[in-house]
């Protein structure tokens, strides 16, 4: 399918780049008009015509941001029967990543008021053996460990990780 796409888009290239050729030798001409011309004369008349573009068929497996309506080729990639690509508008995919995210954001957000208050209290994060939720902690270790060592909390973590 790439292959026709870039078929498709060479010619639709190729055909600009001909206009273009005729609107640069088009853009060439001129022609002056002698001065004995009443109220013409000594004036220069030519083409001044704008280039054209080729309209292109964007590959979308990199992924883009889409502003207008647009022809696209999708899923076009090698392997995207095991990694499919995602096509929703942006407030859809907000919605979901706020609702999947949003209680774990309010728990790393009192987690760091927690952190920042310091003092004496002792900070307790339960959470049951899950492979997503030891990746999550393992990765936000590091970052708790240096914050309680700078405000000198203390962190007990209950759990497998």
């Amino acid at each position: 399918m790439n292959s026709i796409i870039g078929l498709v888009n060479g010619l639709a290239q190729a055909a600009a780049n001909g206009v273009n050729a005729v609107i640069d030798i088009l853009n060439s001409l001129s022609f002056k008009v002698p001065d004995w011309v009443p109220e013409l004369g000594g004036k220069t008349f030519g083409f001044d015509l704008p280039k054209v573009s080729a309209p292109q068929i964007p590959l979308l497996a990199g992924g883009a941001v889409i502003t207008q309506p647009t022809l696209a080729m999708m899923g076009e990639y090698q392997g995207a029967g095991r990694n499919p690509e995602i096509v929703a508008p942006e407030d859809k995919l907000r919605g979901i990543f706020a609702e999947s995210l949003g209680p774990l954001l309010e728990l790393l957000t009192e987690l760091l008021a927690l952190l920042r208050d310091g003092g004496d209290q002792e900070i307790v994060i339960r959470f049951a053996a899950s492979g997503g939720l030891e990746q999550l902690v393992r990765l936000l270790l590091p970052y708790i460990d240096r914050e309680q060592t700078r405000v000198g909390a203390k962190l007990v973590t209950g759990g497998v990780y």
